[in-house]
């Protein structure tokens, strides 16, 4: 703990700050990003200023835009939270916002690092990993115990988060860093049991051949989306689907099953051509939410991420941070989502796979969603293609897709490979200093792995040659240096 005091000093600073507000009975106006760690994020805030009789307001938004933080001065709030976002936009709120009361409660790597006036929770400041250490929706959970230790029974919703930005990237697909606090906590308030499994989705919920359908992290060809086939395997591997007359789950099946059905799965997979080390690695850990009924999709982390996701991306981010709060009438309208958002994922990912929209450049892949794949989900598609293996690990992909409620701009989304980082890549950056050098109106930012953006349509050629050239450049330079 010593080495990470003067973080928790300033997650301290955070919740005495919240405290007072709180006390002089102020509004608070929350913004929140739609994705699993934003809703997660906004799920633990609520629910930690609620119980405290806190009023707030909160806003769930794809990305924290100059505009929208202008429309913010209208409102003439004087108490401003903005969980999972706001360090890579510190200039916009210090423009618009300096007149106010801002906490930023953020993991993506800061904009001017130590130049702000607001009360200012990252990571990054502390010398601590916030792509595989600490989630958006983590940071909010320390607050959140700062603020009352009985809000430990959060820490399930800090863990969704952390799932849900991919940061389980420890060994057998496990969370590590400051999030191992998170899962002590956890474990010992008696609401999580850690254990190995087979990771494919709705492992609790489903049954087995639909689970492999929905399964995409790992896409296995010829599986993921292909009901007919993930019978056939059943079949193959002499596993019952049903018994008394119930569909069995995957949690259903015994030790023996599993490794029945795992050993016919990557034989399958083998065949269709998936890289033998991504097919081997079925196997994963598992954080299943003992407070939650068993076979629900809120039970098993990955799923309560993917439900989250789903509300997100279908634009019903209310109803996942309802869902958070324990809401059960919002749980079954999402469900609704996660299964048209399931599908849409497996039929992307097929449409990805079938078609020749895969280009290269010298320091890049790219590929355009066209009419085919919202900007919402963009995102997604290009982390499920990087994390499945669909490509070569030796370049980023850069997916675009037209954003539908902004004529004539696309959205970007970026993603790269841990080796990659380790030569020099940095996509925030890269993306941030592209949209510089074309001196262009657009937005971008996020983690050195991961980042996204928005730009003229217009100028989707011309901002993929810069970047490939900028990218070029970290690359070659880092050698360079070794």
């Amino acid at each position: 703990m010593e080495e990470y005091s003067e973080f928790f000093n300033y997650i301290k600073k955070a919740a005495d700050e919240i405290h007072n507000w709180i006390h002089n009975d102020e509004i608070i106006r929350i913004t929140t990003h739609l994705d699993a760690d934003g809703l997660s994020a906004g799920g633990i805030i609520s629910q930690a200023l609620y119980r405290e009789g806190g009023k707030f307001h909160l806003r769930i938004i794809r990305q924290l835009e100059k505009s929208f933080i202008n429309e913010l001065v209208d409102e003439k709030r004087k108490n401003y939270i903005f969980l999972d976002m706001g360090s890579g936009q510190i200039d916009y709120l210090k423009e618009y916002l300096i007149d106010t009361k801002v906490i930023i409660l953020d993991h993506h790597k800061p904009m001017n690092e130590n130049k702000t006036p607001f009360i200012h929770v990252n990571p990054h400041l502390f010398g601590i990993n916030g792509v595989t250490e600490i989630s958006g929706a983590g940071i909010v959970y320390f607050v959140a115990k700062a603020l009352n230790e009985q809000n430990i029974d959060l820490a399930n919703l800090a863990i969704v988060g952390g799932i849900g930005d991919r940061q389980d990237k420890g060994k057998y697909y496990s969370l590590s860093g400051l999030n191992d606090l998170i899962i002590k906590d956890g474990s010992n308030a008696g609401i999580l049991k850690v254990e190995r499994d087979l990771r494919f989705f709705g492992k609790e919920s489903r049954p087995i051949h639909l689970s492999l359908k929905y399964t995409t992290e790992p896409f296995i060809p010829g599986i993921s989306g292909n009901e007919e086939n993930c019978i056939r395997l059943l079949m193959a591997a002499g596993i019952k689907p049903k018994e008394d007359k119930k569909w069995r789950t995957i949690s259903d099946l015994s030790q023996d099953e599993k490794v029945k059905l795992n050993s016919e799965i990557v034989k399958f997979a083998l065949k269709k051509g998936l890289d033998r080390k991504e097919a081997l690695n079925l196997i994963g850990t598992s954080y299943n939410f003992l407070d939650q009924e068993k076979g629900s999709v809120l039970r098993d982390a990955r799923e309560f991420s993917s439900l989250l996701n789903a509300c997100g991306r279908m634009s019903k981010g209310g109803l996942g941070v309802s869902i958070c709060m324990g809401d059960a009438d919002s749980f079954k309208e999402a469900l609704k989502s996660l299964t048209e958002y399931r599908k849409k994922i497996a039929e992307y990912l097929n449409w990805f796979q079938e078609q020749d929209v895969l280009k290269e450049k010298k320091a890049i892949y790219h590929f355009h969603g066209g009419n085919k794949i919202i900007d919402k989900m963009i995102g997604t598609i290009t982390s499920i293609v990087t994390s499945s293996n669909l490509i070569k690990s030796d370049k980023p992909l850069i997916g675009i897709a037209y954003i539908k409620d902004a004529e004539n701009m696309s959205k970007i989304s970026a993603r790269g490979f841990p080796e990659l980082i380790e030569k020099g890549l940095d996509l925030g950056e890269a993306l941030r200093e592209t949209i510089k050098n074309l001196e262009i109106e657009g937005e971008a930012g996020g983690h050195n792995i991961a980042a996204g953006g928005q730009i003229p349509t217009n100028l989707e050629e011309k901002f993929l040659e810069t970047l490939d050239t900028i990218i070029e450049k970290q690359i070659s330079n880092k050698n360079r240096n070794l």
